[in-house]
């Protein structure tokens, strides 16, 4: 059931603002309706939606943070948003590439000389999925800690992968997780701060987010929700150890949307570098990584959806067009949690949806979409 509901209204009033509500209106009642319907309907355990434009803002929360307790989700629960961690790891990477301590083009043997094909990959490619590293499960010893991602120095661990490349670097595209856990060790190296302490003392002050953090080994607080699966019920999702700079961090809703609403609002970023991060990225023959996705049995390409007219990704950020309308955005999915996040810059919109169940998010994007085109 609809627990409680979180409103900041326009700061003013004309036909054009009125207008502009009344559909955001509309939009957002539509994405709480297919929530409520979830939770009770006992398809997911809990969710948090938010919508945000300029001078509109609302959240609101369904379901239960524990199933056992029954507590609701609130304003204060913290969910695990898996992959879109990507994006904030992103813009602190720019964000230091901004202050001149390293460079997007900076090769990987800056950081760590001893790592495979050090000289040829970047961080551009890093950033954009292009380096050729693959995801580390099932190419590890079994001698590496299952949670390497989570201690001191995890590229040694990633050194030891078994055919650690996919492609030659920059030459494809395929997702991997492993080239932004490197990503969160160049951050501690070069800031000689824990890459979650960094991330709140460099962008998140400054955008009023204090609620991220990075679930480290033995954590644990009374906000975090507990993480569900379906399996002819809900059961509690089995402790994953968490991916570090690729899918670490915890966050509420209240504080993705405002770090959402100040990278995109540019308030964060230069606008150079925040064009770099939503504009799609290129091989080094200058190919859209679009048109050169990389697909096998083991990493298989993400398929394009309907009416799709562009589908890439740039610095950390899916950027694409659908129907005529661009959109930049990321999802997140991790054992017993799934995220949403997109944001709309014709209309200036943002929605994240959080859900504390693997599933939860499983549609919402083509809804989300649909509203946003229409208006």
């Amino acid at each position: 059931m609809l627990q409680s509901i979180a409103t900041v209204s326009a700061a003013y009033w004309s036909p054009a603002a009125a207008a502009a509500s009344s559909w955001r209106e509309l939009a957002f009642d539509s994405l709480c309706e297919t929530a409520e319907q979830r939770v009770n309907f006992h398809q997911a355990a809990g969710f948090a939606v938010g919508f945000s434009a300029p001078g509109f803002r609302k959240m609101a929360y369904f379901g239960s943070r524990d199933l056992q307790t029954l507590e609701p989700v609130t304003s204060r629960t913290s969910f695990r948003i898996a992959s879109v961690t990507k994006p904030f790891t992103a813009a602190c990477i720019v964000d230091v590439c901004e202050r001149g301590v390293i460079s997007l083009d900076d090769s990987l043997d800056h950081f760590f000389p001893d790592f495979p094909r050090a000289k040829e990959i970047t961080v551009y490619q890093l950033l954009a999925h292009t380096s050729g590293l693959a995801n580390w499960w099932g190419r590890l010893p079994d001698d590496v800690p299952h949670d390497f991602m989570s201690r001191p120095l995890p590229h040694r661990a990633l050194m030891r992968m078994e055919s650690p490349f996919l492609f030659e670097p920059g030459t494809m595209r395929s997702y991997s997780n492993s080239g932004y856990v490197l990503l969160g060790e160049i951050i501690e190296q070069v800031t000689e701060n824990r890459f979650e302490d960094w991330l709140s003392s460099a962008l998140l002050f400054r955008c009023g987010a204090d609620g991220v953090e990075l679930e480290r080994n033995g954590q644990s607080a009374a906000s975090w929700a507990a993480g569900y699966v379906w399996n002819n019920g809900h059961d509690e999702a089995i402790g994953t150890p968490m991916p570090f700079a690729a899918g670490g961090l915890r966050s509420n809703l209240h504080d993705v949307l405002a770090f959402s609403d100040a990278l995109f609002h540019g308030k964060l970023l230069t606008a150079p570098s925040l064009q770099s991060m939503v504009a799609q990225a290129r091989v080094n023959d200058g190919r859209l990584v679009q048109d050169v996705m990389y697909d096998s049995p083991q990493a298989p390409a993400e398929p394009w959806p309907e009416q799709v007219t562009e589908f890439g990704y740039g610095l950390g950020v899916n950027t694409w067009v659908q129907s005529g309308e661009r959109f930049y955005s990321h999802s997140g999915l991790i054992d017993g949690f799934s995220a949403y996040l997109i944001h709309a810059p014709r209309t200036l919109s943002t929605v994240a949806i959080l859900s504390n169940s693997q599933n939860g998010t499983s549609g919402f994007g083509q809804q989300i979409r649909d509203l946003l085109i229409a208006a």
